[in-house]
C-alpha cells in the first residue's frame, strides 16, 4: 500500500511538474525535477516509457502531447546537469528524455516528425556543450535511431567534417594526426553517402561530400560531383556560393588558376558582399604578380561596416549548425507549451 502511495504521489508531482514546464517555467520546471527522488522518478518514467512503447495499460492521459512534453522536460534536465558537470545525472536525463520521444512516435505516428527534429535538435545543441568525442556519441545515436533522416545524416556528416578539420592537440605526432583526421573523414563520407541514398538531390550533402573527397585527395571524384552540383539550377545561393569556392580551391591546388578564378569571380557575383571568395580570388591574383586588381578585389572589403550586417555564406557553412539546433530547440519548446 505504502509503495502504491509512493508512487502515485510521485506521479501527481510529476504531472506538476510537466505543467509548469509546459507553461513556460522552463527554470522551476528542471529545479523541481532535479530536487526529487531520482531513484523514484527514473522508475516512474521508465514505466510511461515502456506503457507507451508497447501499448499495454496505456493511460488516456499519457498521449502523444504528454510524451512530447516530458521529452523535452528530461531534455533541458540533461543540459543543465551537463553545465554543472553532473555527467551521470545527465546521461540519465537524457536517456529518459530519448525514450519517451521514442515512444511519442509509439503512441501516435503523427509525432513522427517531431522526434526526428528533436534527435537533429539536441545533437546539434550538443555538438557545443559537451567534448568532440562526447558530443559525437549523441550524433551517431541520433543517426542509429533515426537512420533514413537527410537532415540528421547531413548533420551527422558536417560534425565529422568539421572534426577532421581542427588542429591536432599538443603533443600529437604527425602519423597519430593523419589517422585520427582520416577517420573522421570516412565517417563524414559515410554519413554523406547515407543522406545521398536517401535523396540524390539532396544538395547540401553533396556539397559535403565532394569537399571531403577534396581533402582527401580524391579531387577527379570531387571535381566531378561538384561540376555536377553547380549544373544545377535549384540550388540556394548559399549552396552555389560555396560550391564555386571550394571547387575553386581544388583547381588552384591543381594549378588550373584561370578556372579557380573564374569561380571565385562566380561566387562573387552570386554575393558581392561575402569576403570569403574575395579573399580566395585576391590571393590568387597576388600570387601571380597581379597586384592591381588584388587590390581592386580586396578594397571593396576594407569599407567600414563591409558585410557585417550578415554572414559569409562559408562561414555558415563551417558554423551554423550548432545555432541551428538552439533555433530548433526553441522551436519544439513553444510547441509543447499550452
Amino acid at each position: 500500500m505504502a509503495v502504491a502511495q509512493g508512487r502515485e504521489s510521485t506521479a501527481r508531482q510529476y504531472q506538476a511538474w510537466l505543467g509548469l514546464y509546459q507553461s513556460g517555467r522552463t527554470g522551476t520546471a528542471v529545479d523541481d525535477l532535479l530536487a526529487s527522488d531520482q531513484g523514484a522518478t527514473t522508475a516512474l518514467v521508465e514505466g510511461y516509457v515502456k506503457r507507451g512503447a508497447i501499448g499495454i495499460g496505456r493511460d488516456p492521459a499519457l498521449d502523444a502531447t504528454f510524451y512530447r512534453a516530458a521529452a523535452m522536460l528530461h531534455a533541458e534536465a540533461a543540459f543543465r546537469c551537463w553545465a554543472e558537470g553532473l555527467d551521470k545525472r545527465a546521461s540519465t536525463h537524457f536517456g529518459l528524455a530519448r525514450g519517451l520521444v521514442d515512444a511519442s512516435e509509439s503512441v501516435d505516428a503523427a509525432s513522427g516528425p517531431f522526434r526526428r527534429r528533436w534527435y537533429l535538435a539536441t545533437a546539434l545543441l550538443l555538438t557545443r556543450r559537451l567534448s568532440p568525442e562526447q558530443a559525437l556519441v549523441h550524433v551517431v545515436e541520433a543517426v542509429k535511431r533515426v537512420p533514413d533522416d537527410v537532415a540528421i545524416l547531413t548533420a551527422a556528416g558536417w560534425f565529422s567534417e568539421r572534426l577532421a578539420d581542427l588542429p591536432a592537440p599538443r603533443g600529437w605526432d604527425l602519423r597519430r594526426a593523419q589517422t585520427i583526421r582520416r577517420r573522421y573523414q570516412d565517417e563524414a563520407l559515410r554519413h554523406l553517402a547515407a543522406a545521398l541514398a536517401v535523396d540524390a538531390r539532396a544538395a547540401e550533402a553533396a556539397l559535403r561530400l565532394a569537399r571531403v573527397d577534396s581533402e582527401m585527395g580524391r579531387a577527379e571524384e570531387a571535381a566531378a560531383r561538384l561540376a555536377a552540383l553547380l549544373e544545377r539550377d535549384d540550388l540556394d545561393r548559399a549552396t552555389a556560393y560555396v560550391g564555386r569556392l571550394v571547387l575553386g580551391r581544388l583547381r588552384e591546388r591543381q594549378g588550373n588558376a584561370r578556372e579557380a578564378e573564374r569561380l571565385y569571380r562566380e561566387a562573387m557575383r552570386l554575393d558581392p558582399v561575402a569576403q570569403s571568395a574575395r579573399v580566395a580570388l585576391g590571393q590568387l591574383l597576388h600570387a601571380a604578380d597581379d597586384s592591381v586588381q588584388a587590390a581592386e578585389v580586396v578594397e571593396p572589403m576594407l569599407t567600414a561596416g563591409a558585410g557585417r550586417e550578415r554572414n559569409d555564406p562559408w562561414a555558415d557553412y563551417r558554423l551554423a549548425y550548432p545555432l541551428v539546433g538552439e533555433l530548433m530547440f526553441e522551436e519544439l519548446r513553444d510547441e509543447v507549451r499550452r
